[in-house]
């Protein structure tokens, strides 16, 4: 009886003292991390946490002995030793202390975003409050350079290049412990896997547990050469392996996988967040040209040209583009062999356009000869129809245009745009049509011409529609551009297809002959307050904010009052929450979005300074 009376009292101890003994568990290993933290200038591992503890804890115990003998015997022969002894114990806690990684306190870190949001405002650049966020502008900024670069807009390339380069380095800050810490235990644990699986299901969860561990590792860490690119080449192979089954038709319909249209957009937008931390990198260029290349053929073509801008920098020695070590080689040397791996209509899609990138570089390199000559004539070639990925003969996705960012923007009405466009559809061997083009809002600002480079296949498909020459204006090719994909072919193409070019002429109406649109042609009846509004009001609802996710979980909803101030040229300046929802994340959500809805007004509202506006923002649980 005594024995069993014994055993509850001892379990009601154990429960009554195991809090207080996990307390005392935690203040112990807090201190010891602390200890081996100590004098160090990066973020260790635990192993070398607690080698660095047992460094400190061991070598002031040795050094106090030493020193207790030296005083009791008055020998100072200890003391000498005290003191060797203490040296090399710090020379090896200093030893251990090192790290690629630099520690910032949390109380040094909200004092770096104050002084980097100070520095960010003085130099014009947006300040993110959110990794999420910054990734969705730089997307937004990369792919403005790659349609720049197909275009032959050189100098906008370089400026927007140089302004993306200038976000990433602003981005490279120490992370938190806690995802340092994550981000070094996936990247061990990656080390230590294996790829000597011998079966298909081995080699098949062996490639599922890698991807994993380096997806957790570049969600803790935006590092692009440590995790970012092996996990794109993970990927790649992952959508090489699931096209080749589609094609051998051998899916298993049961199977619960990912589609590869999913596939294919997961695998873009990691393409675009990698660029956005390492823009000057062109094997990343040239894989995101090899994707993206079904999906939109002027992404691509501009894609190529950039990479082959940043090469010709590194042969010249130019800051463009960064020099590779040797493990940056061999991953970029493994993403060109991706490539290979393409269905053979994407792989012809990019040959052409490869082709015709070498054509656009060789008056800047002087090249001449039977190689130019044939890049010239195998530009010149129609591209094939772009195949979906479902079927895997291509990488074309379903729906993609209607999903993604890369969608173009709805089309406007023509009365609230000044100018004209006159296109001769049916010399070009295309049906009339009494609005051939929509302008944008911002209008024609000066006269200009564009030459598109339109690719026809034998049963009248429009495969591609390139912009050949510019007019220096983004708006006005990117809505002809848009406008060309819908025409429709009057007479027969032949067999192989044919490859026309149309020429575009933008006039300015009378009324903006001075340089200066007449706001009653533009928006009759109302102000460049109105029309700054009524741009504004669009792009809130083309480019919505955020739900945030922890808010959508706990089902907040909410009205923020935005007040947002833009300049004449349609730049937001400041935003302001004049009414808040009660709920900090989906005002600061509200915030952050507004503050990349500038707009491009054009002329019309050059007469004004700024003006401030409220625009509500409602999250809404549908």
């Amino acid at each position: 009886m005594r024995v069993v009376v014994g055993l509850v009292v001892a379990v009601i101890l154990l429960l009554v003292l195991m809090p207080l003994w996990g307390m005392i568990g935690a203040l112990a290993y807090g201190g010891i991390a602390w200890t081996g933290q100590l004098l160090s200038n990066g973020v260790l591992t635990d192993g070398r946490l607690a080698f660095r503890a047992g460094v400190v804890i061991g070598g002031t115990v040795s050094v106090a002995s030493l020193l207790r003998v030296g005083w009791r015997d008055r020998a100072w022969e200890y003391a000498i030793m005290a003191a060797l002894l203490a040296f090399g114990f710090f020379l090896l806690l200093l030893a251990t202390g090192t790290s690629s990684v630099r520690y910032v306190p949390p109380s040094r870190v909200s004092q770096d975003l104050m002084r980097e949001a100070d520095l960010a405002r003085e130099r014009g650049r947006p300040m993110w409050t959110s990794r999420s966020g910054y990734e969705r502008e730089a997307a937004a900024l990369l792919r403005d350079i790659a349609r720049a670069a197909a275009r032959g807009n050189v100098a906008v390339v370089d400026e927007k290049l140089k302004q993306l380069q200038d976000w990433a380095q602003s981005r490279q800050r120490a992370a938190s412990w806690t995802d340092r810490d994550r981000h070094e235990a996936a990247r061990q644990q990656f080390g230590r896997s294996t790829m000597d699986a011998q079966t298909a299901a081995e080699r098949k969860a062996s490639s599922e547990e890698r991807i994993a561990l380096l997806t957790t590792m570049w969600d803790a860490v935006p590092d692009v050469d440590t995790g970012g690119v092996q996990r794109l080449l993970l990927e790649l192979i992952g959508l090489n392996h699931a096209l080749r089954a589609r094609m051998a038709d051998s899916v298993d319909a049961d199977e619960p996988a990912l589609s590869i249209d999913d596939q294919v957009r997961g695998i873009l937008t990691l393409q675009e967040a990698l660029l956005s931390y390492k823009p000057s990198y062109p094997a990343l260029w040239d894989s995101y040209a090899a994707v993206v290349v079904d999906v939109d053929e002027e992404l691509a073509l501009g894609a190529l040209l950039v990479s082959a801008r940043l090469k010709q920098g590194e042969k010249e020695g130019s800051p463009r583009s960064e020099p590779l070590d040797l493990q940056g080689r061999f991953l970029a040397r493994d993403l060109s062999l991706q490539a290979i791996w393409l269905p053979e209509s994407s792989r012809k899609r990019l040959e052409i356009l490869q082709a015709r990138a070498e054509v656009l570089q060789l008056p800047r390199r002087g090249a001449a000869g039977d190689d130019a000559n044939g890049a010239r004539r195998t530009s010149e070639q129609v591209l094939p129809a772009a195949q979906s990925a479902t079927t895997g003969k291509g990488l074309n996705v379903v729906r993609y245009r209607q999903q993604s960012p890369l969608a173009p923007p709805a089309a406007t009405s023509p009365r609230r745009a000044n100018g004209e466009v006159f296109v001769d559809l049916p010399a070009a061997g295309f049906e009339a049509m009494v609005q051939p083009i929509a302008l944008p809002v911002s209008g024609v600002r000066t006269n200009a011409r564009l030459q598109l480079v339109i690719d026809v296949l034998a049963d009248g498909t429009l495969s591609s529609v390139l912009v050949e020459e510019s007019t220096g204006d983004a708006a006005l090719d990117t809505r002809a551009r848009e406008e060309a994909a819908r025409w429709t072919i009057s007479d027969r193409a032949p067999k192989a297809g044919e490859r026309r070019r149309v020429e575009v002429l933008f006039t300015v109406s009378p009324a903006a002959a001075d340089g200066r649109v007449e706001q009653a042609t533009l928006l009759p009846g109302a102000s460049s307050r109105d029309f700054l509004a009524t741009l504004l009001r669009d792009k809130a609802r083309t480019k919505p904010a955020r739900y945030p996710p922890a808010s959508a979980r706990e089902g907040l909803e909410g009205r923020v009052l935005l007040a947002i101030t833009l300049s004449g040229d349609g730049q937001v300046k400041r935003v302001r929450i004049t009414e808040s929802s009660g709920n900090r994340l989906l005002d600061a959500a509200a915030r952050e979005a507004a503050l990349g809805w500038s707009v491009a007004p054009g002329m019309a509202t050059s007469d004004v300074d700024e003006v401030t506006l409220d625009i509500p923002v409602t999250f809404r649980l549908q």
